[in-house]
């Protein structure tokens, strides 16, 4: 059960910061607003144990996603 939790955050904050960058990944366009810059590895607990998910990094501005809200 972890692993899915894990495999579906990670999905969810990799079409996050598709939209927040403009552009897919590998993507080449006129409409991109940010570049992205590698991943940092964050922790979560859950009811079902503590989760690690690999939160993706913008250079020009700060990736905010809904998994981490404070």
């Amino acid at each position: 059960m972890q692993q899915l939790i894990t495999w579906f955050l990670n999905d969810v904050m990799k079409e996050e910061i598709a939209r927040q960058a403009g552009v897919p990944r590998y993507a080449r366009s006129s409409a991109r607003k940010a570049h992205r810059n590698g991943y940092r590895q964050r922790s979560l607990k859950t009811r079902f144990g503590e989760l690690l998910l690999q939160k993706p990094q913008l250079r020009e501005s700060p990736f905010e996603t809904k998994v981490f809200e404070r």
